[in-house]
């Protein structure tokens, strides 16, 4: 199991051009930790894991932590790109100020995420660096505040033009 996690690696790909990095591929990995993880507790059930309890206990608890900051990731990765071409194409930064803001925040983080994983893919050393739940979950605040933000000015447009009410979230901010 240890080898296994010494030689997983994060893929990573260019998002449409934008010098800004995604994850690819993340179902693997995650499909390898919830493996270990079930496996971790099936030993730790056993009555033969005295010798190695403390162990099995640590290694139990990093592949928690791992797969709770891969579904952080995940959960991240969908809103960013989501909202990505949103605050990245079109004039409503103008007219959302706060969450322009929020979405410049989110930025910087992630690119800094994604730019050194993309870099240093190995899984260990992701999953090891500092801050990195700390910084998914404020990115997923941030990205939540932001998308409540620009529902609320949807629809604010949907009540100052009803026909605005036939149509999804994408074509209204096309327009």
């Amino acid at each position: 199991m240890d080898n296994e996690l010494q030689t997983l690696q994060f893929t990573t790909i260019e998002f449409n051009n934008s010098n800004q990095y995604i994850l690819q591929q993340i179902d693997d990995v995650i499909s390898i930790i919830d493996d270990q993880l079930v496996t971790t507790q099936t030993l730790l059930s056993s009555p033969y894991i005295k010798p190695m309890k403390k162990r099995a206990d640590d290694k139990l608890s990093f592949l928690h932590l791992s797969h709770e900051i891969l579904d952080q990731w995940v959960n991240c990765q969908k809103n960013w790109l989501y909202l990505q071409p949103i605050f990245t194409g079109t004039s409503i930064q103008q007219k959302l100020y706060k969450e322009a803001m929020q979405w410049n925040t989110v930025m910087s983080i992630w690119s800094v995420l994604m730019d050194n994983t993309h870099l240093h893919p190995d899984f260990l050393t992701v999953i090891s660096r500092e801050n990195l739940l700390n910084n998914l979950i404020k990115c997923n605040d941030l990205l939540d505040s932001i998308t409540k933000g620009l529902n609320a000015y949807l629809e604010s447009k949907r009540l100052g033009f009803p026909r605005f009410f036939f149509l999804s979230n994408d074509e209204l901010i096309s327009i």
